[in-house]
């Protein structure tokens, strides 16, 4: 569990500061990250709002 969160710091860390990830996975990883927030956002605004 606290490699996971390392990891996960690390990749968060690399998105903030804007320099680009070390390898393939991790620049993948980071999308999924990212793209899993902006669902997450959008799906709570539209439930908050529209319904």
């Amino acid at each position: 569990m606290d490699s996971l969160l390392v990891f996960l710091g690390d990749v968060l860390s690399g998105m903030v500061s804007g320099s680009p990830p070390k390898s393939n996975f991790v620049r993948w990883i980071a999308y999924a990250i990212n793209a899993l927030i902006i669902i997450l956002s959008g799906l709570l605004i539209y439930g908050k709002y529209l319904t």
